[in-house]
């Protein structure tokens, strides 16, 4: 743990933190409005077993979908 706190400090860590929950609820929010049944529950549970890789794949689905 001291590697990490030497390499980008306390405040890097609340702000890669704050990064994380901000992607995450943000794209529950668009899991839930833009998808229903078991697609939801599909991506629900994609988007928090992975959250970072979920979240890219959901809106690279999300704006491809969009485009056509």
């Amino acid at each position: 743990m001291n590697i990490f706190l030497g390499i980008i400090g306390p405040f890097g860590i609340i702000g890669l933190s704050l990064v994380y929950l901000a992607l995450l609820f943000y794209t529950l929010k668009m899991v839930f409005k833009n998808e229903n049944g078991i697609n939801m529950f599909f991506w629900v549970l994609l988007v928090l077993f992975f959250p970072f890789i979920g979240s890219i794949v959901y809106f690279i689905k999300l704006f491809s979908t969009k485009a056509n």
